[in-house]
């Protein structure tokens, strides 16, 4: 047997921890995994990623599943503008890194074991844009044209939105309108009370982001918590609910689901084309769907069928009008007895017995004519089952979520402020 003398040994022993220091340095150095849109960009975002929204405090919170790894910053927006069905993908970082906050200070563990930062204060002024179409005149278009101006230019939505980044790299991004991230931020507060517990900071469990993203002190394996057990009682409902995708989700418990919309997963749904009376999605057409019916509404005189405005009443596709004819056999009542050709209804009944109505209105031209065009300035829909009495209402954010072949459903949780008012 070959017996190595002591230096030896030792020289073997160096080289052995050299190679395996070597081992271990090529594994820290590989690569992570290459991870798609879906897991890292929305709600579903593997890290973590979430909005919510403090009403006590007037301050957006940020979560995370964990602590930011060394060289990763988290910035946090508050803003303006105009959520629409690729405003999430679209995106630019770079803006938020430069005009948002960079997300610091201490981390604390929350009821869920999420990492919970303080963002951005909320200005009122932003905070006012969820009341921005409780007039009831916006039935009519009375209010005032600086309003309108308004919206044109700034947007009608309370945008908030986050990039967790790696220097120029984007990890992570989240959009989403203030509304559903208050009521985010109340289902929080209300599972802390059901539980008894307050999310704290505490010495063990301090996580800093004063430094470039990084900590000192590592967070504990949210694993290690517990699962909340779910509230007795849902803390949302028709009267404390804010943005329109809980009161829509509220909506399909209460009424079953909505049948124009086909279901893709928790929170998610097909749009629905309402003027060809089919599903759609970003790739076009998903096909008709059983159960659903719809039509223009007829716009006569002396019983023929008109398709076009009168004469020199022709309306482009920003018009607030209802009407642009002259006369006709039947008016709309809400339009003091106007109407205009090209209007749809759309109609169908789910399994629980829920009536449900779709209505786009308003037409707007867009080149293709009043019978084609498929942008309307107004879109709205009931619920209603005859069984219960319960009545769910939806209205579009008036002269801005009016695509007509991309309805979204009002509970989807990416796609519903496209279309639908807070």
């Amino acid at each position: 047997m070959l017996k190595l003398r002591l230096p030896h040994v030792a020289l073997f022993a160096a080289l052995v921890a050299a190679a395996g220091s070597a081992i271990v340095s090529c594994s820290d150095s590989t690569p992570e995994p290459e991870l798609s849109f879906e897991q890292r960009v929305g709600v579903d975002n593997v890290f973590g990623l979430g909005l919510r929204y403090d009403a006590t405090r007037a301050k957006i919170v940020a979560t995370l599943n964990e602590r930011l790894p060394d060289g990763e910053r988290l910035y946090v927006r508050v803003r303006r503008g105009k959520l629409t069905l690729t405003s999430q993908k679209d995106l630019d970082c770079a803006e938020v890194a430069r005009d948002g906050q960079l997300i610091a200070g201490v981390g604390r563990r929350d009821v869920r074991g999420k990492l919970v930062f303080d963002g951005p204060e909320v200005d009122s002024s932003i905070v006012d844009l969820l009341h921005l179409y409780d007039d009831p005149k916006w039935a009519t278009g009375d209010v005032a044209q600086s309003l309108k101006d308004d919206i044109a230019t700034l947007g009608p939505d309370p945008i908030v939105e986050a990039c967790k980044m790696r220097g120029d790299e984007v990890r992570a991004k989240l959009q989403t309108n203030l509304a559903y991230a208050w009521d985010l931020g109340t289902k929080d507060a209300e599972e802390q009370k059901a539980r008894g517990t307050h999310a704290m900071d505490v010495d063990a469990d301090v996580v800093s982001m004063d430094d470039a993203g990084t900590d000192a002190t590592s967070a504990p394996d949210a694993a290690d918590d517990a699962a909340p057990p779910t509230p007795a009682v849902d803390p949302l409902n028709e009267t404390n609910v804010e943005s329109q995708i809980e009161y829509g989700q509220l909506c399909v418990r209460e009424l079953g689901e909505i049948p124009f919309f086909r279901k893709l997963g928790p929170g998610k749904y097909d749009t629905f084309d309402c003027r060809h009376l089919e599903g759609s999605n970003a790739a076009g057409s998903t096909g008709a769907i059983d159960g659903v019916e719809g039509a223009r509404i007829p716009v006569t005189i002396d019983g023929v069928v008109q398709e076009k405005c009168s004469p020199g009443r022709e309306l482009g596709p920003d018009s607030s009008s209802y009407g642009c004819m002259d006369k006709a056999d039947h008016g709309m009542f809400l339009a003091r007895g106007e109407t205009q050709p090209g209007p749809m209804v759309v109609t169908a009944r789910n399994d629980r017995g829920t009536h449900w109505v779709l209505l786009c209105r308003k037409v707007g031209d867009d080149g293709k004519g009043m019978m084609q065009t498929s942008t309307f300035n107004d879109i709205a829909m009931i619920g209603h089952n005859p069984k219960t009495g319960r009545t769910c209402f939806f209205q579009n954010s008036i002269g801005s979520g009016r695509d007509g072949v991309h309805v979204a459903h009002p509970g989807d949780v990416e796609k519903s402020t496209s279309i639908w008012s807070s």
